[in-house]
């Protein structure tokens, strides 16, 4: 027998808990516990209970292949030994987590929200395995959650999602109000977020989780959820009023496509399940993005925008450096005159040749020397110029200057002219 049907054998009338472990499958009620296997086999134990313990006031989780009752409202820790009961914690009933959520993720028991004390509780804790004691997890205090009890949540992958439920303020104590905020938390970056209003304005309760997404209901209505992508879709449970009524009273097991529940004689049921079939009209959004995420969005966007601008910008433009021009990841060495000609064409496209002639001047040389070793300057500036601009044509030009037809001036080719960086 296929050990994902076994699962669904704790929900018979008067078990309280359940819990699968690889193959096995264990079933509470007051007396004790069935234990079943896979190939049919079937144990019954006897529990002692310790006389304070109550099975209805306890989470019953597994780690590690080992069963534990955890206590929603206090810190109690009870691990299941065969027959027997051990409470293991060294906490106490502080009775200020009532309605908590117990969850295990990677191994280790956390708790989150609650209510006690006339509040609701903020705190996300774990029991710590090695010292036998509630830790409260360091989180990033740039943003906590107000405080939240009987609500639901999902796990999906690092993330952590809590939303629905109530909450009160000590300013305000007897005033009861329905959450409708929508939180996330990474346990990679150990931070929270706020991620919108849920458009819900009646508290839903999760029903059956479908891997992907989950069931839930309002009291009247049927939705599936997914909280990951922000979507949901109202289920049409007139199709089948008998199975969504079992799926809402009693807990129900998904797998590859079938749904498995017991009926209220104790027999299995087994049904083909297709959520598409169910779904009425196109998905919505289950919640309204809160300004701050949507101004981190555009923040982003904006950034990267102005990046690639920028990167594309820079690349299309002659960088002037120390002793080298770069363009587009090509670099090109070059004299320190070459470096001074350039400056001076960044301010302007028009050069004299007097001014040229003063960077490229060596005092001790004579005039014809000097004109001679300008005019090489500027013919190996044009060719460094040409192979980092893939040019076969002058970008600096000598000609004669428009004010006075009896000097020169050096201009750079206008074509060419947009690519030389502004200082």
């Amino acid at each position: 027998m296929n050990k994902k049907v076994f699962w669904i054998l704790f929900l018979i009338s008067n078990v309280c808990a359940g819990q699968v472990v690889n193959d096995t499958i264990y079933s509470f009620n007051e007396n004790g516990y069935l234990k079943w296997t896979t190939d049919g086999y079937v144990e019954q134990y006897e529990i002692f209970y310790p006389e304070e313990f109550n099975l209805k006031q306890y989470e019953l989780v597994s780690v590690n292949k080992k069963m534990f009752f955890v206590q929603y409202a206090g810190g109690i820790v009870y691990q299941l030994d065969n027959k027997n009961l051990t409470r293991i914690d060294k906490s106490y009933n502080h009775k200020t987590t009532l309605y908590s959520d117990i969850f295990v993720y990677k191994n280790k028991i956390f708790k989150y929200g609650g209510y006690g004390m006339w509040k609701s509780n903020d705190v996300l804790s774990f029991f710590d395995d090695v010292e036998n004691e509630w830790k409260i997890v360091d989180v990033n205090r740039q943003f906590v959650p107000k405080g939240i009890y009987d609500f639901s949540s999902e796990i999906i992958l690092n993330d952590y999602y809590a939303f629905s439920g109530y909450f009160n303020t000590v300013q305000d104590p007897y005033e009861i109000s329905l959450n409708r905020d929508i939180y996330s938390f990474n346990f990679d970056k150990l931070e929270w977020k706020h991620l919108g209003k849920s458009l819900f304005d009646v508290r839903i309760r999760k029903l059956l989780n479908l891997g992907n997404s989950s069931i839930f209901t309002d009291g009247v209505n049927y939705y599936e959820l997914d909280i990951e992508k922000n979507l949901y879709f109202v289920l049409n449970d007139e199709i089948d009023k008998n199975l969504f009524n079992s799926i809402s009273k009693t807990q129900a097991y998904y797998f590859d496509s079938k749904l498995y529940f017991l009926d209220k004689r104790n027999n299995i049921i087994e049904s083909d399940f297709n959520i598409e079939k169910y779904r009425i009209g196109n998905s919505k959004i289950i919640y309204k993005e809160s300004l701050s995420t949507i101004i981190i969005i555009i923040s982003i966007v904006t950034v990267l925008l102005i990046f690639v601008i920028y990167k594309l910008n820079y690349n299309n433009k002659i960088v002037l450096n120390q002793d080298k021009m770069s363009y587009k990841n090509m670099n090109i060495k070059l004299t320190s005159e070459e470096i001074t000609i350039l400056k001076e064409f960044k301010k302007n496209n028009t050069i004299s040749n007097n001014i040229v002639y003063e960077i490229c001047q060596n005092k001790i040389l004579d005039r014809t020397q000097n004109l001679r070793n300008k005019n090489k300057i500027i013919e190996s500036l044009n060719i460094k110029l040409q192979v980092i601009l893939n040019s076969n044509k002058d970008v600096i030009k000598l000609k004669k200057s428009n004010q006075d037809k009896r000097m020169y001036e050096l201009v750079f080719n206008e074509k060419y002219y947009s690519v030389i960086d502004k200082l």
